[in-house]
């Protein structure tokens, strides 16, 4: 397993067999934009993926996340930076 990463091991109940599935930690938890929750992580959240400390000490919520993103759009003056302003939220944030 590559540093960064830990492993999660699933044991299903009715059968002998195991699901091995690998998650990103730290800060290959926060460069992948599907997993990455930004300022939403609470701190166990933070504390699991290992990513204490490196984030701001603060923590938000999707919602709040969400309606600052809608006031940056509403905000922009024209078309294009709407849509450069679309394409920077989407390359950064997935969730």
């Amino acid at each position: 397993l590559a540093p960064g990463w830990h492993q999660v091991v699933t044991i299903s109940p009715s059968s002998t067999n195991t699901d091995t599935m690998s998650t990103p930690t730290g800060v290959h938890m926060l460069r992948d934009a599907n997993r990455n929750k930004g300022l939403a992580f609470t701190k166990a959240e933070r504390e699991e993926h290992g990513v204490l400390g490196l984030l701001p000490p603060m923590t938000t919520d999707i919602a709040l996340e969400t309606s600052r993103a809608k006031w940056q759009f509403n905000n922009a003056g024209t078309p294009l930076e709407k849509y450069m302003n679309l394409m920077n939220l989407q390359a950064r944030d997935e969730t």
